[in-house]
């Protein structure tokens, strides 16, 4: 995991740029079924599919909310399809947003944990990330599964604002 205090690139590329930050590299396995313990503590708020332009799922990303401390974490998992056990580039990343109503666009946070991003080539799983959003704000979501030369990819726009 890398926590960021600026965030300037997006997800959505082969190559994750990011600065600044401490690197914590979880062991790369991981199945659908470990995704929580990655995030431990945290309740599961949602799940979404990493879906290729065709439509194949080629993993899944988990978002997670703790309240007592206002932090949101994720994980992305891949599956068969995506190439599970297989070691190739994939990435989960979160932005706090200062959106407090669901949007297409988020505008990135002044938090110094605002934006946390993890990226490599990994056989299993990229993650665990967090951020601060606290009660109220919203949190966007990217995640990216490569496969050879296909990607996949979810994209959120600011949500997840309770």
């Amino acid at each position: 995991m890398q926590l960021l205090s600026k965030r300037t690139a997006r997800v959505a590329s082969v190559a994750a740029l990011a600065f600044g930050g401490v690197m914590y590299a979880p062991a790369a396995h991981a199945t659908a079924n470990a995704a929580s313990d990655y995030c431990t503590g945290y309740k599961l708020i949602a799940s979404y599919p990493v879906k290729t332009s065709g439509g194949t799922s080629y993993g899944t990303t988990y978002l997670y909310w703790k309240e007592s401390s206002g932090f949101n974490c994720a994980v992305a998992v891949k599956n068969a399809a995506g190439g599970a056990g297989t070691k190739d580039y994939m990435s989960v990343a979160l932005t706090a947003c200062k959106e407090t109503k669901p949007k297409s666009t988020c505008e990135e946070s002044d938090d110094i944990y605002s934006s946390s991003e993890d990226g490599d080539n990994y056989a299993n799983y990229a993650g665990w990330v967090q951020v601060h959003t606290g009660k109220g704000h919203c949190v966007k979501l990217d995640a990216v599964i490569w496969k050879h030369n296909t990607f996949a990819q979810f994209s959120s726009g600011a949500f997840h604002c309770d």
